[in-house]
């Protein structure tokens, strides 16, 4: 019983596996290789395919190159036929991520399919920035400075630096300059007739990397400093002392707008517990009511 219950479950192991090989031809009707596995921003990378299924239609071809940590992705269409068995192409990278290829066929069904080739990792050009400071609403006559550094790539820098600034009617390009250092710093200063302002660095290398930044929202531009409770310019522990005062019904003149660092339209004892949690380091915005 044991020798046979044996040969009947070789016979069905050596059934089943050719069936079993076949089902992963289908599942891969194009085979794709990339090389190299690892590249600097603007060198080569080679495609090489072959279609093992002749029933499938390609409807598109693309390299998708992905920007380090973002979900960010660049769709951009291969030149090859899409008609041939087999073919390859190249495609030089930009910037700082991964890169891959990707095939969009029909099967025999008529269903949208999709193949794609291993990962390449692509070291590339970074800018690290520094901001002078954390608040997104800047008054009027307040130096915003970025400075920024460079590091990647294989080639001379062009660091190409400007601000977009807008006046409520339309935005223009000011301060804008070119340079080869790595390092550097770009400032600003709003006018009156400012609404809101950007900064923005782009880096292109002699080997074809390329990166840029900008600013994860706009400035916008108050009349007056929040926080700055006694108008003195910034904010500091004579701010929270003043305005602790004035919740206790001393005799003291604050400024009523700025202290109102929560924009909820009133100077109360929130204002004085947030300005407080500010000059403490903790993550709190100050921000008034234009």
């Amino acid at each position: 019983m044991k020798i046979r219950t044996l040969s009947i479950w070789m016979l069905l192991l050596v059934l089943i596996l050719p069936l079993g090989a076949s089902a992963a031809d289908e599942q891969t009707p194009i085979v794709i290789s990339v090389s190299p596995a690892q590249v600097n921003a603007g060198d080569q990378i080679s495609m090489e395919y072959e279609v093992k299924d002749n029933t499938i239609t390609i409807i598109d071809a693309a390299w998708i190159e992905r920007i380090a940590g973002t979900t960010d992705s660049t769709f951009i269409p291969a030149q090859i036929d899409y008609d041939a068995p087999s073919g390859s192409c190249t495609y030089k990278p930009k910037r700082n991520g991964t890169c891959w290829f990707i095939f969009k066929y029909r099967d025999q069904n008529g269903k949208l399919q999709e193949a794609k080739s291993a990962t390449v990792e692509v070291n590339g050009l970074t800018i690290s920035i520094s901001v002078s400071t954390d608040s997104f609403q800047i008054p009027v006559g307040q130096t915003v400075t970025v400075e920024y550094t460079v590091t990647g790539g294989s080639g001379e820098y062009t660091v190409s630096t400007n601000w977009d600034v807008n006046n409520g009617v339309s935005t223009q390009s000011v301060d804008a300059s070119t340079t080869s250092s790595a390092t550097g710093a770009l400032s600003f200063t709003p006018a009156a007739d400012t609404k809101f302002f950007n900064y923005f660095i782009i880096v292109l290398d002699s080997h074809g990397a390329s990166e840029y930044v900008f600013g994860d929202r706009n400035y916008s531009v108050i009349s007056v400093l929040a926080g700055d409770v006694n108008g003195d310019g910034k904010v500091d522990g004579r701010d929270l002392l003043r305005l602790a005062r004035f919740l206790a019904g001393q005799n003291v003149e604050i400024n009523e707008k700025a202290s109102d660092v929560n924009a909820d339209g009133k100077v109360d004892g929130r204002d004085l517990l947030r300005i407080a949690r500010f000059l403490a380091g903790q993550n709190v915005e100050l921000r008034v009511k234009e």
